[in-house]
C-alpha cells in the first residue's frame, strides 16, 4: 500500500480522541476556556451519566459575532498569534493549542450561547468541521453557555466504556476535584457543580471577595477540617524596592500555601494535594507534582509524625501555589496540561523542602544519631512519669529537654503514646 495522505475529516477525528479521552476532560476544557474569559461565576451541569449532557455557563468576556466562523476549527485560538508566545503564557490563559473546542465538537453536539455587552445574543450550533452551522437569537445575560450533547455518540467503544457505573463514578470524582483545584487557584472565583437528579454530588464554593483563601478551604470541607490548617507564604520579608519577596529575584519562584497543622487531627484532615503555577493547576500524581507530593510526605515523616505511633496518615492535604517569573517553566508538556517544565526544577524542590522545613521543624535536631533519637524518647517518658507536664521543662531538668517540640514541653496532659527505644536490642516498650 503507498504512502498518501489521510483525508482532512480522518486526522480531526483520529486527533480529538487523543485530546479527548473521557468526559472529564470535555469538562476540563470547558473550565479552561470559562477561566480564560476572565468569568467571575461558573455555573457547571451535568447529567447522570456524564455522556449525555455537559454544560457550562460563565460570566466572561463572551464570544464576537465576528470570531463565529472560527469556532470549533483546529488551530484556532485567541490565546497566542505565534509559537513563541508559549513562552510569554504562564498562568495568563490555561489553553492555547486551539484543539479543544474542536476536538469536542468531532466527539459531540456542541451548542453555544454567547452575548457581549450591548450585542444581541446568539445561540450556534457548530458545524462538524467547525463554524456556524445554525444561528439564531437567543436570550442571555453576558457570557457564553456551552452545551456539550451526546458524546462519543459516534465512537462506540468509547461510548459504551464511559457508560459504565465504574467509569462514571471515577469521572464524577475528578470533576469535583478539579472542581476544587480550580476554586483554590483562582480564588475567590465562584463556581457551582451540580450532577443533575444527584444532589450529593454537587458542589457550590461561593467565597467573599474580600476574604482570604481559607473562605475557600472552609466553604469546601467545612469549617472543622479547614480550621486544622494554616495559611503561609514562603520567603515573607518584602523587599523594600520592590514590594515583592526579598529572594525572589535569586529563587525565581514564591510559595503560596495551605498547609496542615504539625500537630493535625488526623481525623479531621481535608483531603486534596492541590497544586498550580501561577494559579495554572497541575497534577500532584506525576512530574513535578508528584515530586512535590513525595517531599512533603517525607518531611510529614520526619518532623510531625516522630512522636506519634500513627505515622503520616494515608490522607494529606496541601494547596500550593507557586508564583514564577515568566520563562522558567514549559505549559506545552502534554495533551492535558495538567503537568509543567521547570528549568530548575531541582532547585524548586529543593526549596520546597527547606519551606517545609521552616513550616514544620525537626522534633530531633538534624545530625543526631539513632543513639541520640533515643535519648529523646527517654526524656519524653522520664517528664511524663515524674509529672514534670505543663510546668515548663528546663534544661536544667533534663540536658536535652531543649531538643523536646514545644507541644511536648508545654503540654498538661500526655498527648502521645510515649515510647522508650532500645537501640541496641531494636525494641520499642510501650509505656
Amino acid at each position: 500500500m503507498p504512502i498518501t495522505p489521510l483525508p482532512d475529516d480522518a486526522c480531526r477525528r483520529i486527533g480529538s480522541t487523543l485530546n479527548i479521552t473521557s468526559t472529564f476532560m470535555v469538562l476540563k476544557e470547558l473550565l479552561d476556556n470559562a477561566l480564560d474569559s476572565g468569568a467571575q461565576t461558573i455555573h457547571i451541569s451535568i447529567s447522570p451519566n456524564t455522556v449525555d449532557k455537559i454544560e457550562v455557563r460563565d460570566n466572561g468576556s463572551g464570544i464576537s459575532s465576528f470570531d463565529f466562523n472560527a469556532l470549533g476549527r483546529p488551530s484556532h485560538t485567541s490565546k497566542l498569534s505565534s509559537f513563541e508566545d508559549i513562552d510569554k503564557i504562564g498562568g495568563k490563559s490555561l489553553g492555547f493549542r486551539g484543539t479543544a473546542l474542536a476536538s469536542i465538537n468531532t466527539v459531540a453536539t456542541v451548542h453555544v450561547i454567547t452575548r457581549v455587552g450591548l450585542e444581541t445574543p446568539q445561540m450556534i450550533r457548530l458545524a462538524d468541521n467547525g463554524g456556524v452551522e445554525t444561528q439564531s437569537v437567543h436570550a442571555a445575560e453576558q457570557g457564553t453557555t456551552v452545551t456539550v450533547t451526546n458524546i462519543f455518540s459516534n465512537y462506540p467503544v468509547r461510548e459504551r466504556i464511559a457508560r459504565k457505573p465504574v467509569e462514571i463514578s471515577k469521572n464524577i470524582e475528578k470533576m469535583r476535584y478539579l472542581v476544587q483545584a480550580c476554586a483554590f487557584a483562582r480564588h475567590p472565583l465562584r463556581i457551582h457543580f451540580a450532577v443533575l437528579q444527584n444532589p450529593n454530588q454537587s458542589l457550590r464554593i461561593s467565597p467573599h471577595p474580600g476574604k482570604d483563601i481559607m473562605e475557600t478551604a472552609i466553604q469546601i470541607f467545612g469549617v472543622q477540617k479547614a480550621s486544622q490548617c494554616f495559611v503561609r507564604t514562603w520567603p515573607d520579608r518584602p523587599d523594600p524596592n520592590t514590594g515583592l519577596p526579598g529572594e525572589e529575584r535569586s529563587r525565581r519562584h514564591v510559595f503560596q500555601a495551605i498547609l496542615m497543622k504539625p500537630d493535625v487531627e488526623h481525623s479531621k484532615i481535608p483531603k486534596g494535594l492541590f497544586f498550580s503555577v501561577d494559579s495554572r493547576p497541575i497534577s500532584a500524581t506525576r512530574g513535578t507534582g508528584r515530586k512535590l507530593t513525595m517531599a512533603l510526605r517525607e518531611c510529614l515523616r520526619q518532623s510531625v509524625c516522630p512522636l506519634t505511633s500513627a505515622g503520616v496518615p494515608k490522607d494529606i492535604f496541601i494547596c500550593l501555589n507557586i508564583c514564577c517569573s515568566l520563562g522558567w517553566y514549559d505549559v506545552n508538556i502534554e495533551p492535558a496540561k495538567e503537568d509543567v517544565l521547570f528549568l530548575q526544577e531541582d532547585q524548586l524542590i529543593s526549596d520546597f523542602k527547606t519551606f517545609l522545613r521552616v513550616v514544620y521543624p525537626s522534633s530531633v535536631n538534624e545530625g543526631q544519631g539513632r543513639e541520640n533519637r533515643g535519648e529523646v524518647w527517654e526524656a519524653c517518658f522520664h517528664i511524663w512519669k515524674m509529672g514534670l507536664v505543663g510546668r515548663g521543662i528546663t534544661a536544667r531538668m533534663n540536658p536535652i529537654a531543649h531538643q523536646l517540640p514545644t507541644n511536648i514541653r508545654n503540654m498538661r496532659q500526655p498527648r502521645y503514646p510515649f515510647r522508650t527505644r532500645h537501640e541496641s536490642e531494636g525494641t520499642v516498650t510501650e509505656r
